[in-house]
């Protein structure tokens, strides 16, 4: 709770080297990962949206909506997250882009319905739920999980993820 404390006004900020700085010197500046209530202190701090004032994520612009078409995906970096952004039949979805069975690039696969089909060994998702729907070869254990799923807004001609 202290370290929940001490960190708020750096929280607030979004500044993290304060944050971090609280931290280490609360871990005996080892910088060792330590739980401090919804908070796992380590090399990186986390912590919820709530924790900083608000219950939700900024939605960040990431593509111009005529500057794809349907059929179309583009790969975009917000912070460290790449999402693949697509337009499937003038919707838009964006989920991570990176395939869960090998790594392969999502927003070079192959759209339809609402899926993604995965342009290395052809594992599907539901674009809507990030949901895995088929693998390619015999099932086995950790072959594929869901992707991560992003909200997607259009105001005016962009854009936006809540990521």
């Amino acid at each position: 709770m202290a370290f929940q404390l001490l960190s708020l006004p750096g929280r607030q900020r979004d500044d993290k080297r304060a944050v971090i700085n609280v931290f280490r010197a609360g871990s005996g500046g080892c910088g060792a990962p330590i739980r401090a209530g919804n908070c796992f202190i380590g090399l990186n701090v986390t912590w919820r949206p709530s924790d900083a004032g608000g219950d939700e994520m900024p939605f960040v612009k990431v593509a111009k909506a005529s500057g794809l078409r349907p059929g179309e995906a583009v790969k975009v970096d917000v912070g460290e997250q790449e999402i693949m952004v697509a337009n499937v039949g003038g919707t838009f979805y964006a989920v991570q882009e990176k395939c869960t069975h090998r790594g392969g690039p999502l927003h070079m696969g192959v759209f339809k319905d609402g899926v993604v089909i995965c342009p290395w060994h052809k594992t599907e998702f539901d674009l809507r739920t990030g949901r895995v729907l088929k693998i390619p070869f015999p099932p086995r254990a950790g072959t594929a999980v869901d992707l991560k799923t992003f909200e997607v807004k259009v105001e005016g001609e962009d854009v936006l993820v809540n990521a």
